[in-house]
């Protein structure tokens, strides 16, 4: 008992250091989840759930506040996830006696799957999906029908990749439980039809969501990454490519239009011709991944160098089977994000089950030295998230010093440079984190944007490509006049830029004093230009969904603008 009060002390510490460390991080991702609970639209790219849960964010929470707010609730979400770790393993192992050195492998093992895969840092319904994929689990070991349909149509509004989880666990549970399983699949069906009625109706076709289209059309066959696909008929319009811009006036009255709905910008061109070459290139640059993190779960380690110790191998692989209900899920969900693309978040209770039910299975069999090693291997694998993470926070407590918001004190001063609140801008740099965009409550129509690939390596990691803002800011002055000109044609009234190179020409530009860190080890300051208004009007907004009237034309007074918070 004692042990476990340590245990949780520990997962309180690291829960609030996260908290503290990525209070006032928000990007794209985030933005488009907040800005759908604002709306309440329907939307096939981004599930709704979590969008839902935002709604009281959205609707009572200062401005200034609701990245911390959302964070706050990432934060209950990862504890629970603890939580409910604790009780799958209890129920695994109901021994009322548990082993001291197991349960610190286990507990140091759940602590990698909620902090590290996952991450509070994350403004992503992963945290959420985690929760409801063990709650689901849990009930498949209870005998619950009634409420693992419930859950696992939570789990698909949640991640519309649930759906195939979900789908996999029914089908292994009707193996054992057949009048049960058909219960639950009933369940789940009326939960989720609903939703699909009101895709259905919004889209003009039959789709349980196009996020699985669109990232398997983006990371297997080759269509342009993320913000900014051409050549179908609803694209953004390109006003230049020798540096690529593009601009976006309608039908989107929203901080990024692009992110916003994604489904809509590619609307045809997820459509791609298969290629077997491609989909093996993704099989092995996802498969390596999935196969790191697996030997990477704490305390394998310890397995591996105990292994000559193990004498029944036969009863280990028995004890292993015997978990196949959890395994077989695991597994066909590993593999199906094989074949499109991996993140570490997206597999959390995956990698956690399928190594730590071996881990145990080698553990009660390896003697003695597994009370120690186990635990000791598995610290060390946390010891570095720990460690990084005090780090963050004593950098900034100690070093930087503590500062308010600085996306909130951006947008103020972008205020008080006459972008007033409604104000339509373009952008130049990283519109993965429009944040200082969404305080201001300006909406970007253009931008002159980074490219994007992906790392390779084990990681996966986004790499920015900075050539087209290089391009940009090397091009002639006429052609930067002609951009201009289209960003305003587009109703831009300010352009914004970040990053800009020291030696670019910056006439007619204004610096701005607070410095925002966009990019990880890039701190840099924003820059703002106002724009000519344009020799014709800009295009009329589609119907219902009008730019906002900047409120300096409303009320021909300056708006008061919230300070951020500290």
């Amino acid at each position: 008992m004692k042990t476990r009060r340590i245990l949780w002390i520990g997962t309180l510490l690291i829960a609030m250091l996260q908290l503290w460390n990525y209070r006032f991080f928000m990007y794209s991702d985030g933005i488009a989840y907040l800005e759908v609970a604002k709306r309440l639209e329907v939307n096939s790219y981004w599930s709704p759930l979590f969008s839902w849960l935002l709604v009281p964010v959205v609707r009572f929470v200062p401005l200034a506040w609701t990245a911390t707010a959302v964070h706050a609730l990432q934060t209950l979400f990862a504890l629970l996830a603890v939580l409910l770790a604790d009780r799958l393993w209890r129920k695994l192992s109901p021994e009322a006696t548990e082993d001291r050195g197991w349960l610190i492998t286990r507990w140091l093992a759940a602590w990698w799957m909620v902090f590290d895969l996952t991450s509070i840092s994350l403004f992503q319904p992963d945290g959420l999906a985690l929760c409801l994929y063990l709650t689901a689990c849990l009930l498949v070991l209870h005998r619950r029908p009634v409420l693992l349909g419930l859950v696992l149509a939570a789990a698909y509004l949640a991640k519309a990749a649930m759906l195939p989880f979900a789908l996999i666990l029914l089908g292994c549970w009707f193996f054992v439980e057949r009048r049960r399983t058909l219960l639950a699949t009933a369940i789940l069906f009326v939960c989720c039809f609903p939703w699909w009625l009101a895709l259905r109706q919004h889209t003009g076709r039959w789709t349980i969501g196009d996020s699985g289209a669109l990232n398997h059309a983006w990371e297997v066959d080759g269509l342009t990454r993320w913000m900014h696909g051409q050549g179908g008929p609803q694209s953004t319009r390109q006003i230049s490519s020798q540096p690529d811009a593009f601009v976006y006036p309608t039908p989107f009255a929203v901080t990024y239009p692009p992110w916003y709905d994604p489904s809509y910008w590619f609307a045809g061109l997820e459509k791609r011709p298969f290629s077997p070459a491609n989909q093996l290139r993704a099989l092995y640059e996802n498969g390596a991944p999935i196969l790191w993190y697996w030997i990477a779960v704490p305390g394998f380690m310890a397995a591996l160098a105990l292994s000559h110790r193990i004498r029944d191998w036969r009863g280990l692989g028995s004890e292993v089977r015997s978990r196949w209900l959890l395994l077989v899920p695991a597994l066909a969900t590993a593999s199906m994000y094989a074949a499109v693309f991996f993140e570490p978040r997206y597999l959390a209770p995956q990698l956690f089950l399928l190594g730590t039910i071996p881990l145990r299975a080698a553990y009660s069999r390896a003697g003695r030295p597994a009370f120690w090693l186990f635990p000791v291997a598995a610290s060390a694998v946390v010891f570095f998230l720990l460690v990084a993470e005090v780090k963050l926070a004593a950098q900034e407590v100690f070093v930087d010093g503590v500062t308010p918001n600085p996306h909130a004190a951006v947008a103020m001063e972008m205020h008080a440079a006459g972008a007033l609140p409604g104000t339509p801008v373009a952008f130049i740099g990283l519109n993965l984190q429009p944040e200082w965009a969404r305080q201001g409550q300006f909406r970007i129509v253009g931008d002159v944007p980074f490219r994007y690939n992906r790392d390779p390596g084990l990681n996966r990691y986004i790499l920015f490509d900075r050539s087209n803002l290089e391009q940009f800011w090397r091009a002639p002055a006429a052609v930067r006049k002609k951009i201009y000109e289209g960003f305003a044609q587009s109703g831009a009234r300010f352009v914004i830029a970040h990053e800009v190179p020291e030696k670019a020409d910056k006439s007619g530009w204004t610096r701005l004093a607070t410095k925002v860190n966009l990019i990880s080890g890039c701190c840099q300051t924003f820059w703002i230009r106002p724009l000519p208004p344009p020799a014709d009007p800009p295009a009329t907004h589609a119907a219902g969904s009008a730019a906002p009237t900047p409120a300096a034309e409303q009320d021909n007074v300056a708006p008061k603008t919230p300070p951020g918070p500290a």
